[in-house]
C-alpha cells in the first residue's frame, strides 16, 4: 500500500468512524469484550472479502491487530482494523465490485458513493454492527481495501485503551 493510499484510509476511516457516531441518537453498546470485538469485526471482514470471486483474487491481507477508536459515551471504544484484497493482474475490478458488495443476506446494509479521488467506496454494515468503509483502487496493485470498526462497547475501568490489540 503506498503512503498516499494509507493516508486515504485513515482518512476514510476517521470519517467512517464518526459517521458511525453519528448515524444514531443514542449509541449500542455491546456487551463485548476487546477481543470479542476483534474477533466479530476480522470475521466480517473475510466474510465480506470472501465475496470477491475466487479467480480475481491474488491475495487477502489481513491486518493482525487493530486499535481502539473512542466512540460516543465514556470508555466506550470501536476495535477499528483493515483488511485489503489484492486482484489477479487484469480482474475486473466492477466484477470484483459485484462480489464484494453483495449483499444477499438480510440486514446487510451497502452504500456506494465515489471518493474524493473519484475511487468506488463502499459502506457496509453487518446485522450485527460491524461497519466497514472500502475503497477500490483501478492503479497498480488493483485492490479493494477496507477499514472496519466494531459495534461500539464499554471497556472495563481495568484496561488500558491504548496499544495494538
Amino acid at each position: 500500500m503506498t503512503w498516499l493510499r494509507v493516508v486515504r484510509v485513515v482518512v476514510g476511516g476517521v470519517l467512517a468512524v464518526a459517521l458511525v457516531g453519528c448515524a444514531a441518537d443514542k449509541p449500542e453498546v455491546a456487551d463485548v469484550t476487546i477481543m470479542e470485538a476483534k474477533a466479530m469485526t476480522q470475521a466480517v471482514e473475510l466474510e465480506v472479502a470472501r465475496r470477491v470471486p475466487a479467480e480475481l483474487v491474488a491475495s487477502i491481507d489481513q491486518s493482525p491487530t487493530g486499535s481502539l477508536l473512542s466512540c460516543e459515551g465514556e470508555r466506550n471504544y470501536n476495535w477499528a482494523g483493515g483488511i485489503t484484497v489484492y486482484l489477479t493482474e487484469g480482474a475486473d475490478l466492477d466484477a470484483a465490485i459485484q462480489g464484494f458488495t453483495d449483499a444477499n443476506a438480510d440486514g446487510w446494509t451497502i452504500e456506494r458513493e465515489t471518493s474524493a479521488a473519484g475511487n468506488p467506496r463502499f459502506a457496509i454494515r453487518s446485522p450485527d454492527g460491524v461497519f466497514i468503509l472500502a475503497d477500490a483502487y483501478a492503479d497498480h496493485p488493483v485492490s479493494l481495501e477496507a477499514s472496519s470498526f466494531s459495534p461500539c462497547f464499554h471497556l472495563p475501568d481495568d484496561e488500558s485503551p491504548l496499544g495494538r490489540f
